[in-house]
């Protein structure tokens, strides 16, 4: 449901808390008359306290139930009150979600943190908490400064919304997540209020919901540079902005963990990173693990800024990482072997290394001037993708990579003679040529086993008509024949290559069904003379990396939800004579989660084709159908949505048909095909 969150009930829990938690639900009320509802957990205690504050359209009260509830009863038994916010059109909140991250949803936060400052029980120091969504209106906010607002974690979030979301990656539209996630906000959008805690309006504000509902799809593909639109809520824009305290964590198996090590470079205040194997998940709920006791410390965070007791938090490691050992690749791996690490200066540990690519694939070599390599890629590189933001589904996590790596450009070193270790971004610094005026290249970084197995260890893209930049007045199409320089940076990682092994990158012209394809086949003129790879080669012994022991994952014990079905879940690839391939990925079976309450949801299908043929770019399509029911003891509603994202020379078409019915009665069908201007 939420983040890995069916891993909560084998994660160790406790009930031994200092202090009795007393649990609220209640509303505050916005300037504009905007309910939005709140639950509280309160410590039972003489003295006011701080609150911390989560503020996600996820549906505290049945969606998030599990995720809440082992998190915030925690933290309130350890004498810090908690808020949980459904955002305004979401949830048990009136108001309609339009879009993510807007200014009216960072202003509504802003009152609800004066709101909850101002509560008898608080002792005026608020802090922010969150994961995805809620980790980047946690820095969103700070960049506003509410003075009550005192300190945040943020976890997997980003710092820029253009290029480290999931909407385009290195200037490049997203194929397997741009119209995922848009058809997933559109579905929240559909779902209905619980009758029993918004009251008898629900109709009315689940009818001003459904008739508000944006084509999220459209509206991003309709940004195709990075213009006002990202730039609003990217704090990237002004770092300095955020003076408070900033805890951020990630995961190097998630696609948003560069923001880690851009925040705790650049915010002017106390910043302090934190790095473990995982993807999209908690780090006391990770996968792949090893986990820590996230929570815990996350108490020594609190105390020290909302009650201002000494707990030590100053003189933690400005980044503790882990850097990640060689295992056999697995779509789902419960254990990463490695090492935590902590490092106040990474430049004392870290040295750029220059590798060039040599004759013959040879990589840590220089070619002799004037050395040309050409390159015609093939379109469906990337079958070993798998998901950009790995959530502990069974199929998430990438596997062997040889299949990938046939069909791209690779060069490589001789067997390591001794372990290499790496801890940040690696560049592949290119001079090439196209054949094409628009184009892209992804690069990969690939530890090869003594068998010749290749296993992924980083990744990046690079819109080549946005060699300049993102901004629109940076991107240009390319000159065919005319050589250009080109920086393709790598995703962040820590990974450490065994004596044997050899180091391999691997460059390619496409990246199905990660990204879309442009609308031509890309032939490349690499001049490999003056072209290298930039590694930050990490010395593991270095005098100013110290042990780091982050504890177990402990918990507060989950909520009494019952849960029943046969689903599980699936990633397929089929290749057909004409040379199509399809993706498909989704989930077998059916599940049902049935809350204390008595309301339940089922989820009946969730299923994503992406399809593309071989050399045929404007073949690319992508479909997904959804299907969920909402039940109580009164109601039942039905949400069925399908939508499909293709594309022609000049344009993307995303397509929707909706249907929503009450006990049975149609309440919508929605139906439409939009067309949008591709960029460059």
């Amino acid at each position: 449901m939420m983040n890995n969150d069916g891993a909560a009930f084998a994660t160790r829990t406790t009930t031994d808390l200092p202090y009795e938690v007393r649990r609220e639900r209640t509303e505050t009320v916005m300037a504009d008359g905007t309910r939005i509802a709140v639950t509280l957990w309160l410590p039972v205690r003489e003295d006011p306290c701080g609150v911390v504050l989560e503020a996600i359209p996820y549906r505290k009260d049945d969606v998030s139930v599990i995720d809440d509830e082992t998190r915030f009863p925690y933290f309130a038994g350890h004498g810090v009150a908690c808020a949980r916010i459904d955002l305004r059109g979401s949830g048990s909140s009136t108001g309609v979600l339009m879009d993510e991250y807007t200014p009216t949803e960072q202003r509504d936060i802003v009152e609800v943190v004066e709101w909850l400052a101002a509560q008898e029980w608080c002792n005026g120091s608020v802090g922010m908490i969150g994961i995805s969504w809620s980790g980047f209106n946690a820095l969103q906010v700070a960049a506003l400064r509410p003075p009550a607002l005192k300190a945040i974690v943020t976890v997997s979030s980003a710092d820029d919304r253009y290029d480290n979301d999931v909407h385009y990656l290195g200037g490049v539209p997203l194929a397997f997540y741009m119209n995922l996630w848009g058809s997933a906000l559109h579905t929240f959008n559909m779902r209905p209020p619980i009758p029993e805690l918004m009251g008898p309006d629900w109709r009315d504000e689940w009818a001003t919901r459904l008739a508000a509902n944006t084509d999220m799809t459209s509206l991003w593909l309709s940004h195709p540079y990075r213009d006002s639109y990202w730039r609003q809520g990217s704090v990237c824009e002004d770092y300095a902005a955020i003076e408070i305290p900033v805890l951020a964590v990630g995961g190097w198996a998630d696609n948003y963990t560069d923001t880690v090590l851009r925040l705790i470079d650049h915010l002017p205040g106390v910043a302090k990173g934190l790095i473990g194997p995982w993807g999209h998940t908690w780090p006391e709920r990770p996968e792949p693990g090893p986990g820590m006791d996230f929570l815990h410390h996350c108490m020594r965070w609190w105390d020290r800024w909302l009650h201002d007791e000494p707990t030590g938090v100053e003189d933690d490691p400005t980044l503790s990482f882990y850097l990640q050992d060689y295992v056999m690749s697995a779509e789902d791996l419960a254990h990463r072997p490695g090492q935590w690490l902590g490092v106040d200066d990474r430049a004392s540990a870290v040295t750029e290394t220059m590798l060039g690519l040599g004759e013959d694939g040879r990589l840590g070599v220089s070619a002799p001037e004037g050395t040309m390599l050409d390159y015609t890629g093939s379109l469906v590189v990337g079958m070993q993708a798998r998901h950009p933001l790995p959530m502990g589904v069974a199929t998430d996590l990438p596997p062997i990579q040889d299949d990938d790596d046939a069909r791209s450009l690779v060069f490589e070193t001789d067997p390591l003679e001794s372990p290499l270790s790496m801890l940040g971004n690696a560049e592949l610094h290119l001079r090439l040529t196209t054949t094409t005026t628009t184009g892209l290249v992804f690069v990969r970084i690939t530890d090869v086993d003594a068998d010749g197995h290749s296993h992924l260890v980083a990744r990046g893209a690079l819109n080549l008509t946005h060699r300049r930049g993102h901004a629109p007045e940076d991107v240009a199409p390319l000159v065919p024949g005319e050589f250009e320089d080109y920086v393709v940076s790598l995703k962040s990682t820590s990974y450490r290559f065994p004596a044997g092994h050899r180091l391999r990158v691997a460059v390619s012209t496409s990246y199905w069904p990660w990204l879309w394809p442009g609308p031509d086949v890309t032939s490349l003129r690499l001049d490999l003379a003056a072209s290298s790879l930039s590694l930050p080669v990490l010395d593991a012994e270095a005098e100013t990396l110290v042990d780091v022991d982050l504890g177990e994952p402990v918990i507060a014990p989950p909520p009494a939800v019952a849960m029943s079905g046969d689903q599980g879940s699936y990633w397929r690839t089929e290749r057909d004579d004409d040379g199509t391939v399809t993706v498909r990925k989704g989930y077998t079976g059916a599940s049902r989660v049935v809350f204390p309450e008595g309301w339940g949801v089922e989820y009946l299908v969730d299923g994503v084709v992406l399809s593309l043929k071989e050399n045929d770019p404007l073949s690319a399509s992508m479909e997904r159908r959804i299907a969920q029911a909402y039940t109580g003891d009164r109601h039942r509603v039905l949400i069925e949505h399908e939508t499909s994202m293709t594309a022609t020379r000049g344009t993307f078409e995303v397509s929707i048909d909706s249907t929503v019915t009450l006990d049975g009665e149609l309440v919508l069908r929605e139906q439409s095909t939009r067309s949008v201007p591709r960029g460059l």
